[in-house]
């Protein structure tokens, strides 16, 4: 593992992330060359992308905080990037913060 990726994961548990959602949004992110202010993301980035999202253990704790919603198509709906990250676990780009 590359040290931005090391830093990327430790970084990342201290805002709630389990190891398996950081994976999936690392993969998201790279996958995707997020770009802010005209430029790849790089690790003084990260934090704004970490506070952008939220981690999910299933919908009934999504729905906790936003409502009753039955698929992630319905979700992504709303809020434009989910992230699955196993059968019942997802990511969610927070629609109150920009990157």
């Amino acid at each position: 593992m590359r040290d931005f990726e090391r830093l990327f994961c430790i970084i990342g548990k201290g805002y709630g992330f389990s190891y398996e959602g950081l994976v999936a949004l690392y993969n998201y992110l790279k996958e995707n060359e997020r770009w802010v202010n005209g430029r790849r993301l790089d690790l003084t980035d990260i934090i704004s992308v970490f506070s952008g999202f939220r981690e999910y253990e299933n919908f009934a704790d999504f729905a906790n905080d936003y409502g009753e919603y039955k698929s992630i198509e319905e979700i992504k709906r709303d809020f434009y990037i989910v992230i699955p990250i196993d059968k019942n676990r997802f990511l969610v780009k927070l629609p109150e913060v920009l990157w």
